[in-house]
Order: structure tokens, then sequence, then C-alpha cells
């Protein structure tokens, strides 16, 4: 009871429908699944007013457009676009979008955007945004910039520069390369979206959650001073994970008592299923392309 209280006073939002245009994973014929992330988020809030954000735009104009397509939605209705980073599985269907809407659309992304980005391994691999800032801004797109945590709307957080308390779920191998020259991690430029939902919660929404999922949430709470996290979903870049990581991203989770976990993209098959079987089934869902997921009045809806 003292929880919804303490929602009721914070900004916050009717509702939450995600709907996925784009993951690794499809069980519909129409539909199509590649490697890459985009949510269709649609908002409720608190005046009735209803803000439609595209949330990464998968690795290839073909899913994103078909999907779009078959799914029946009017791209007109978007009202922005958030790029969770500047990796082409998450910005590759962009060029294309912005081509057949045909007018201007606000773009939010972290201000090294279009700065170039590396895998580094064995062999060093190019995986960044495929398209140049100018060409997009061609098409309509006005791009804001941030380093910072912002506020997109009442009740609606972009979150960045994510602080690294649990250096565990940092991944080394992905570079950004700054106009000096210098290599940067890629992790600080994450950007994630957290939606406080009336007497629900905090919805996270992560594209690759570089910055790792626990860091992810625990800034979460401490920017929109929300302690009930009730949804975490998108990719939280578990893939191929060691033991130890595994079993500290299982504890933290259960210590914060996330309610439902919704892992996709790069969270890997593997990884998903040790959640799945560890946190248990009344958590942890699985979602694929087509699927919509409604979060209001503290309960999680799923809709084939």
């Amino acid at each position: 009871m003292l929880f919804r209280e303490c929602v009721i006073m914070v900004e916050s939002v009717n509702s939450v429908e995600i709907t996925v245009l784009v993951d690794n994973t499809v069980y519909k014929k129409s539909l199509l699944a590649e490697h890459g992330l985009s949510l269709l988020i649609s908002i409720d809030s608190a005046d009735n007013k209803n803000l439609s954000i595209l949330f990464d735009t998968g690795s290839s104009p073909k899913a994103l457009l078909n999907n779009t397509e078959q799914l029946k939605i009017d791209i007109d209705r978007i009202d922005n676009i958030v790029i969770s980073h500047g990796h082409y599985d998450h910005t590759g269907g962009l060029e294309a979008f912005l081509k057949i809407r045909n007018k201007e659309l606000p773009i939010y992304g972290h201000k090294y955007l279009f700065y170039p980005k590396y895998w580094i391994n064995k062999k060093t691999r190019e995986i960044g945004i495929p398209f140049k800032r100018q060409n997009l801004e061609k098409l309509g797109a006005s791009f804001t910039l941030i380093d910072r945590p912002m506020k997109l709307d009442d009740g609606i957080w972009l979150l960045t520069e994510i602080p690294t308390k649990f250096p565990i779920e940092i991944i080394h191998n992905f570079k950004t390369k700054l106009p000096d020259g210098s290599l940067v991690e890629t992790h600080i430029e994450d950007i994630a979206l957290a939606i406080a939902v009336r007497n629900t919660g905090l919805v996270v929404i992560t594209g690759c959650g570089h910055a790792g999922i626990i860091n992810t949430l625990h800034y979460a709470k401490e920017i929109t001073k929300i302690s009930n996290v009730f949804l975490a979903i998108g990719g939280f870049h578990l893939i191929n994970a060691k033991a130890d990581r595994l079993n500290f991203t299982i504890k933290e989770l259960q210590e914060m008592d996330v309610k439902h976990l919704i892992p996709m993209h790069c969270t890997g098959a593997k990884s998903s299923a040790v959640l799945y079987s560890t946190i248990g089934e009344n958590s942890v869902s699985y979602a694929s392309v087509g699927q919509k997921i409604k979060i209001a009045g503290g309960e999680i809806k799923f809709e084939k």
C-alpha cells in the first residue's frame, strides 16, 4: 500500500503497450526475424495523451518495414525515435524508415551516436551505424544528442552514461573511436528508457544493456526516485556470459525483486533459459516478433 501512494505522488503514465517489431526470434510466417531489436512503445499518459516511441530500428530495412506493414503499424503516428546506441543492429532500418515516413521526426541518441564503433577481439570489426548524420537529416531526422539523463515527458526518462557500479557486467570488447583517435568503452553511450506506470512501478527498456542490466536498473531507480521495478525488457547482453556473471545477475534481480523479466535479442538463448529456470516462469517470459505486451494497473498481459 505504501508503494501505491509513492507512485501516485511522482509523475507517472496510465499504461504502456510494447509491440516487438524486430528481434532474433519469430514464430509467425508473415513476419521476419533478424539479429537486431526494434520495439514500438505506445504510452497512455496521465492526461490521456498518447505517445508513440520507436525504440531502435533493427539491423536492416527488410525486417522493420515488412513487420510494420504486416502488423498494420501506422508509422505516421510515431512521435519520436529513441536509439539505444550506435550499433548496426539497432540502427540499420533507420534510413528506410525515414524515407517511407517522409516528414520530420525527432530522434534521441547519445552524443557519440555517429562515432565509429568496433568489436575488438582477435580481429577488429566495425559495427557502427551505417549512415551519415547529414543524409538522415535530409530525410527528416531531427537529432537531439545527449550525454546525461533526460526527461522525455511526464513519467518518461532517457537514461545514459549509466554508472558502472558493478564492473562484472562490462564487456570490454566494444569500443567507440573519438575524434582525437582515442578509444573509449561503448557502454557509456547506452540509452535505456524508464517509464513510471501508475500503481505499477518502473518499466525499464534496454537495447543491448552494454552498461549491464543491474547497473541500468539501479540507475533507473536513482533517477526516477521509484524503488519498484515492475518490468525489465530488451537486450541484457548475457550471451556467452560466464557462470559468475550469470549468478551475480540472478542474485541481484532477486534481491531487487524485479517482478517481470523479458530477455530478448543479445541476452542469448542459453542465458535466457537459465534466467527462466532459476528465477521462475512466473517472472521470466519470452517475446518474439509480433508479440504485444501491455502493462497497466499492476498487471502485465501478453497478446499474440
